[in-house]
């Protein structure tokens, strides 16, 4: 019954007749909802006889104020919009949810941590810390505990209690040093910053901060993980060409690659099909509410409709399988071409898929919110685990408060659920990643170089389509997106355009991943 009422509550427009459906369905006890929503009535037109809106005069309230360029002495202007504020019951806003206000709170913590590392000698094991304090000694203040890590396995770890930092200095501190790193695995270092005494509202122990160096992996050796050549073995597969795609077939699987979008478009397995959407080429995404300028920009030079054309391809039979190689654009309807390049796609003899991205973006364009590939997978396949940027969402101008670590998350837990529905739950950085259903269903990806991915219950289409969050609909299948880059999530609606080196608008650029099916 709750239900009925509120919704009709919510679509009456006449202003004493939503009145008398506030009073009665709201006569005994009130809850946590009913009281929120008599806040919001008496915002909207008053205590007494509903005759005016004072909602929207608060908001026109607050247009002013923004707009205006007087200084602003005695702090007037300030007092005056936290009093509409209050009046729009704005401030309540603050712990309507949680998990997301947390996740800011975690990004801030960490701009502010109050000793930050600034150089660090491999050699030596010299770490070079700064003092952010004031007044305070580092020491006095904080214990410094150190970290090595290969991915999930811990190398060596200890602490650092006694140092002398003064406020706003530099200093170095010994820790430990690692042989060098050989082979394919990175080591990352953490340094996180514990607090030494209680405090008022903290305790001992409190993380108050950390940092990560991150000593590179081999890149030769990298490369050659990437290079599917496992098998020495002649190709067990057989390629047909038709006038539309290449069909790829051996004993335990079939594989097309469409000469209409560049990409594979069906995978078979065993008799099962793992795409259950076909892989496209993705430069868009649901705008942020930080996107409200630059969004406008897109639709003008039609990025959200961008198609593929294929110029030409060409595919040959290698030692471990076959390559696919095509010259393709990209281009939004009735618009010139804003991307321009080549893709070689490689398909191993075990099934291996493996895609060699090069071209550049047209830089009379405004920046692509993100370039990569996007497809469907089964929905039961909703475990995951990656080493990058996270646990919670991350971009490339928003990873502060994240770490560099291996995490395992479902699907439903990796979905940040604002309020307007927008693009979320990217992760930076990421070096590798494992979606599965169980151990034998589902696939690991890497990438030459740290890339983005994101894996989400709904469509890009679906989140931009609606307004509010209680709307979504989950689609029949989860959509996996892979980036090369996305483009940063702050911008020109509210402070300076995003930086430079936050845009995906690369004149040039090489993107090398591969695929492994369980």
């Amino acid at each position: 019954m709750e239900a009925a009422w509120s919704e009709t509550f919510y679509q009456e427009t006449d202003a004493p007749k939503r009145l008398e459906l506030l009073k009665q369905n709201t006569e005994n006890e009130l809850t946590q909802a009913d009281v929120f929503r008599k806040k919001l009535w008496v915002a909207r037109y008053g205590k007494r006889k509903p005759t005016k809106d004072a909602f929207v005069g608060s908001l026109m309230e607050l247009k002013c104020l923004a707009e205006g360029t007087s200084l602003d002495f005695g702090g007037q202007r300030r007092k005056q919009a936290a009093k509409i504020i209050s009046t729009l019951c704005l401030a309540d806003a603050d712990s309507l949810d949680e998990e997301l206000r947390e996740n800011l709170l975690l990004e801030l913590k960490n701009v502010l941590r109050p000793v930050r590392v600034t150089g660090y000698d491999r050699r030596t094991g010299a770490l070079e810390l700064r003092n952010m304090l004031d007044f305070t000694d580092a020491e006095d203040a904080l214990e410094i505990h150190y970290l090595w890590k290969q991915e999930e396995n811990v190398l060596e770890e200890g602490m650092i209690s006694e140092f002398h930092l003064p406020p706003h200095r530099t200093m170095r501190v010994m820790i430990p040093p690692l042989q060098t790193v050989t082979g394919a695995d990175e080591t990352v270092l953490t340094i996180e910053l514990i607090q030494k005494k209680d405090a008022p509202l903290t305790k001992a122990g409190h993380l108050l901060g950390f940092d990560q160096i991150v000593l590179a992996a081999n890149a030769d050796a990298v490369a050659q993980e990437l290079s599917l050549a496992e098998s020495v073995a002649l190709s067990l597969v057989s390629c047909t060409e038709t006038e539309t795609e290449y069909c790829f077939a051996a004993e335990h699987f079939t594989c097309r690659v469409s000469k209409r979008t560049g990409t594979i478009v069906s995978f078979i397995k065993d008799g099962t099909e793992y795409l259950k959407q076909p892989m496209v080429f993705d430069i868009y995404r649901a705008p942020t509410d930080n996107d409200g300028n630059i969004s406008e920009k897109w639709k003008e030079a039609q990025l959200h409709h961008a198609m593929v054309r294929v110029y030409e391809s060409s595919a040959w039979q290698r030692q471990d399988g076959w390559s696919v190689r095509m010259h393709f654009s990209m281009a939004g309807v009735s618009r010139q071409k804003f991307f321009e390049g080549n893709v070689e796609w490689k398909i191993g003899n075990d099934g291996s898929l493996g895609w060699y991205v090069e071209g550049g973006i047209d830089q009379t364009f405004p920046f692509l919110p993100r370039f990569g590939l996007r497809f469907g997978v089964d929905r039961s396949w909703n475990q995951v685990s990656y080493y990058g940027y996270g646990p919670q969402e991350s971009y490339c101008d928003k990873h502060r408060g994240s770490r560099l670590d291996v995490f395992t998350q479902t699907v439903e837990e990796m979905h940040e659920d604002y309020l307007k529905p927008q693009e979320n739950g990217n992760h930076f950085g990421t070096r590798w990643v494992h979606l599965e259903q169980m151990p034998d269903v589902g696939f690991t990806s890497r990438g030459a170089q740290p890339f983005e991915f994101g894996i989400s219950e709904y469509t890009r289409e679906e989140l931009e389509r609606k307004k509010h969050a209680f709307e979504l609909e989950k689609s029949d299948f989860l959509t996996v997106y892979f980036n090369d880059m996305v483009s940063g999530v702050g911008s020109a609606s509210c402070g300076p355009e995003l930086a430079e080196k936050y845009q995906m608008k690369k004149a040039h650029f090489i993107w090398q991943m591969e695929l492994r099916w369980a």
